[in-house]
């Protein structure tokens, strides 16, 4: 990627996650000169603590199921994954393209939302083999009753490295980042905000904090986990993804996820809850989350010998839920554009979503619409 020039329009990133990160990425592809405002910087970041596991839409233990929302979410998982296969280097910059396996306990092809998402994964993503033996041949406690399984390669990211090679990256090509809280309806802001920076355009990636300047009708996702430490060389079962997904027999919070992060740790989740927003959880002191590490380790006998990280023993974080669909699109009769919404998979969308909202920008600067006062 080459460095924007002097001349070249300039935007206005809100909000330095994930999303924002991405998004001023590729708006420098599009040649734009970028400056990032951000409360937070990584590493104090929601993304920061994201489950960061590439996942086709629908996610496993997903909220969103309409068509046109599914629509849009599987062509920009499609987009991320490619950038993720496409990453020159990729352990370096904390991405590592693993195997993962899916597991049923009543066969694929009698839940029609498992099985639709089991031939698009066939279709479109590699590594796929069908073969009901996975749970055996990994070591999955018969007492889960495994009757089918599937598997799949899928990008699963090291969250810490990961975002400081997106920050590093923009940041040589030219990008400022100022440490910013924005107050106020950004409706009202955006004229103000575009003067005082010299922008075209504003691109609003404010994740949760799209409630207090855009849009109030959103809401938080408690999203909760627990890390194990590898200790020398991990067995096989560990250098893979394992998950138990739900149907009519496994709800949502009796789902089954763990997978290696990076090279020193085993990640199991996931607890999702709506409403509550208290990141300080304590692992022995919370009842769901000690009943999803115990659910975990039961599955996965293997996990009996990685201790809980001493350091990090949870990572806790609050996602921004949309509950129409992620909203990605240009403001009508303003120069704004929003990427926000993703809930728990802005990693598995954030590249697509990253694309989209850049061409929405290139296109505010060069049609301009009539402002509305």
């Amino acid at each position: 990627m080459s460095r924007t020039t002097a001349s070249a329009p300039h935007a206005l990133i809100i909000g330095a996650g994930i999303s924002g990160l991405t998004t001023t990425y590729c708006l420098q592809e599009q040649g734009f000169q970028c400056t990032i405002l951000a409360s937070h910087i990584v590493p104090n970041v929601v993304s920061s603590v994201a489950g960061a596991l590439w996942e086709w839409p629908p996610a496993i233990g997903g909220y969103r199921d309409n068509a046109l929302s599914l629509t849009r979410t599987k062509r920009w998982s499609l987009r991320s994954l490619h950038r993720f296969l496409t990453l020159p280097d990729p352990r370096a910059r904390g991405v590592f393209l693993r195997p993962m396996n899916v597991y049923f306990r009543c066969p694929v092809h009698e839940h029609h939302q498992n099985a639709e998402r089991m031939r698009d994964i066939q279709r479109h993503v590699p590594g796929f083999v069908h073969d009901p033996t996975l749970a055996k041949q990994y070591g999955v406690s018969p007492s889960f009753d495994i009757v089918d399984a599937y598997q799949h390669l899928a990008p699963m990211i090291q969250t810490d490295v990961y975002l400081h090679w997106l920050l590093s990256s923009v940041l040589a090509n030219g990008a400022r980042l100022r440490k910013m809280w924005l107050s106020g309806a950004l409706s009202d802001e955006q004229e103000k905000l575009r003067q005082v920076h010299q922008a075209q355009v504003i691109v609003n990636c404010t994740g949760l904090g799209a409630q207090d300047v855009e849009e109030a009708g959103m809401y938080s996702l408690r999203g909760a986990m627990v890390r194990l430490r590898c200790r020398g060389r991990s067995s096989r079962c560990m250098q893979v993804g394992h998950c138990l997904a739900h149907d009519h027999i496994t709800s949502e919070q009796d789902s089954v996820f763990i997978y290696p992060r990076g090279v020193r740790h085993v990640v199991l989740g996931t607890l999702v809850e709506k409403g509550p927003t208290d990141t300080t959880l304590r692992l022995d002191e919370y009842p769901p989350l000690q009943a999803m590490y115990e659910r975990c380790m039961a599955f996965l006998p293997a996990l009996a010998k990685l201790p809980v990280d001493p350091v990090e023993p949870l990572q806790i974080g609050l996602r921004a839920f949309r509950p129409c669909n992620v909203r990605v699109e240009r403001e009508l009769g303003f120069p704004v554009v929003h990427n926000y919404g993703h809930g728990g998979i802005g990693f598995s969308l954030s590249w697509g979503c990253a694309e989209e909202a850049a061409a929405h920008a290139k296109a505010v600067v060069e049609k301009p619409e009539k402002v509305i006062i």
